[in-house]
Parts: C-alpha cells; structure tokens; sequence
C-alpha cells in the first residue's frame, strides 16, 4: 500500500479522478473506438481504459510527455 503513491495511474485519478481519465482519452487517437463501446458504470471505464494493455501503455506514455505526474 505504501508505494502506490509511485503509481502513475493513481496520481493521474487522485488528481482528476475517473472522470479526467475519460476525458484524456477522448482527446486521443482511441477517441472513436471508445465511442463505439458500451460501458456500464464509471468503474466499467476505468476497467477498460486501465487493464487494457495497448490504452494504459498509451496513458502513461501520454503522462510522461506531459509531465502531469
């Protein structure tokens, strides 16, 4: 528990919650193919977004460029 202040992912939410996650994907290149899913909840999102190799690679390449983290 103690290192999860290192996780990126978790500061990127702790600063802007699920919903800037939602956010930071619609202005990305997967902005279409998000679109054509269907989600259940805001936690579904998150899921998706987050245990998803090929988006959570992009996310914390994304950060690191922007140096959000």
């Amino acid at each position: 528990m103690e290192e999860f202040k290192d996780n990126e992912a978790y500061r990127f939410i702790h600063k802007y919650g699920p919903r800037g996650i939602v956010e930071f994907f619609m202005e990305s290149e997967f902005a279409k193919e998000l679109m054509e899913k269907d989600f259940t909840s805001g936690c579904d999102v998150c899921y998706e977004l987050l245990d998803n190799p090929k988006y959570y690679q992009y996310f914390i390449e994304k950060l690191r460029e922007r140096e959000e983290i």
